[in-house]
Order: structure tokens, then sequence, then C-alpha cells
């Protein structure tokens, strides 16, 4: 199906929206085991509906999961989303046990606060993508 719209798109100049294959695809990944491929095909997805709708577009089930929007929306990866926010949480708690510190400007690190730092800053589109990637390819429940 990608292949024939990237054909299309290249036969007749114009652009089709494939974010929904993409999304279709990485959730298949994901459930599949591939955790890496999947999260990857995500992002490609997000890149779609940014192409579509603009840079700041927000609600869609790619920009909910590489976002970390895990609260009140249901969709093929909420179990997933909620598996990484859990370990996430853990990973915060442990993080400022050990550090006495585990703060950030503006108060202690949380992953709302990690949210608004990092991964809604468009102007740091690439560091938001590693800190997110590493969690997700760590996550021992999905190995």
């Amino acid at each position: 199906m990608l292949n024939n719209a990237t054909y299309w798109e290249g036969k007749f100049k114009s652009r089709i929206d494939k974010s929904f294959p993409y999304y279709c695809w990485g959730v298949t990944a994901i459930k599949a085991g591939n955790i890496d491929k999947g999260f990857l095909i995500l992002h490609q997805a997000l890149e779609e509906d940014m192409l579509t709708f603009g840079q700041s577009v927000t609600g869609t089930p790619s920009h909910r999961f590489v976002h970390l929007d895990f609260v009140g929306h249901f969709d093929p990866l909420s179990h997933e989303t909620e598996e990484l926010e859990s370990y996430l949480t853990m990973f915060l708690q442990q993080y400022r046990k050990t550090r006495k510190l585990g703060r950030i400007r503006g108060g202690r690190l949380t992953i709302p606060k990690i949210k608004q730092s990092f991964l809604l800053d468009h102007s740091i589109r690439d560091t938001a993508f590693v800190f997110v990637y590493e969690p997700v390819a760590q996550t021992p429940s999905t190995n």
C-alpha cells in the first residue's frame, strides 16, 4: 500500500497522507515484538502527520505514542503506553532515591516536566527522539 502511494505521489506530483498505514504497520511491529522497528515506523507516522497537519500537530495516535501521552486514550497501543509509563515512573522514582537532587529548573523531575521540557519542544526533536527511544527499547515487559 505504501509503495503504491509513493508511486502515485511521484507520478502525479501530489502528496498523499500516509500516516495511518504507517501507524498500523508500527502497531503491528510492536505487537509482534519488534519494538525497534515499530518505534521507528511510528515516528514516520508522526512525520506524515506533521507534513499533513503542520509541525504543531497533536491528538493523533502517533503523536500520543511518541510524546508519551498515556492518559485518556484508547488505541491499539494503549497497553504498551501504560507499560512505558510504569517503566518511566519506576525509573524516575529510582533516580530520585539515588540522586537526591532529582530536580530540574522549576522543581522535581516528573513525566509531565519531561514532556514539557523535552518532548514538546520542537526545536530539539532529535534529542526527544533519542530520549524516548531508549526506554522503549529497554522496557523489560516488551522484550
